[in-house]
């Protein structure tokens, strides 16, 4: 046997394969292992990506092309659930959703309204944190934060701009997002004493 002829037990020749093949795409039929046919060749780097991008990855102690497979196959019921609290959501929502969407990629300005008339905005990322979404954005070098289910229209403009790597540190950090549902008051607060 295989275990005879290296001379360590079934067990650590098992442990070794399991560690070896864990990022293959492979799936177990009648006692047999073999590579999954179904599966695209870029779909799990795309998903890989998609986890890292939008954060999930801090919530899954494990990410490779298996559990990428395990996680997006059809198959009932799957092995994982993320519960989240649904968010606000306004009647513009999705137009607003997807225009904010590309001006962030493209780095394009926008004006919007809630309560009032916000011009030539640089937005900077959109954040889903405790049952809301949060728009961040730079307005004359100074951050901004508007609930999505405040934001009544949204308008892309013909001006371009530079994305700032250090504001999206910043604002990928765990203190600031926590921070995001106390951003208006904490701003009215520094503006009372800035007189």
């Amino acid at each position: 046997t295989l275990s005879d002829e290296f001379g360590v037990t079934e067990r650590t020749l098992q442990r070794d394969f399991h560690q070896r093949l864990v990022h293959l795409d492979l799936e177990y039929r009648n006692g047999r292992y073999s590579l999954r046919r179904q599966s695209s060749p870029g779909a799990i780097p795309e998903m890989l990506s998609f986890i890292q991008n939008t954060g999930i990855a801090r919530i899954l102690p494990l990410r490779n092309g298996r559990l990428i497979t395990c996680l997006t196959d059809n198959q009932e019921p799957s092995p994982c659930l993320i519960w989240l609290p649904a968010p606000d959501i306004t009647a513009t929502f999705p137009e607003c959703f997807s225009q904010l969407i590309l001006a962030i990629r493209q780095c394009i300005h926008i004006s919007l309204m809630t309560e009032r008339w916000y011009p030539s905005l640089e937005p900077c990322r959109l954040i889903y944190y405790s049952g809301s979404w949060y728009l961040i954005a730079l307005q004359k070098g100074k951050l901004q934060v508007f609930p999505l289910a405040d934001i009544k229209s949204v308008s892309l403009t013909s001006e371009r701009f530079e994305r700032r790597g250090h504001i999206h540190s910043l604002v990928a950090e765990e203190r600031f997002i926590s921070a995001l549902p106390h951003f208006s008051f904490i701003h009215k607060l520094i503006n009372t004493f800035n007189l």
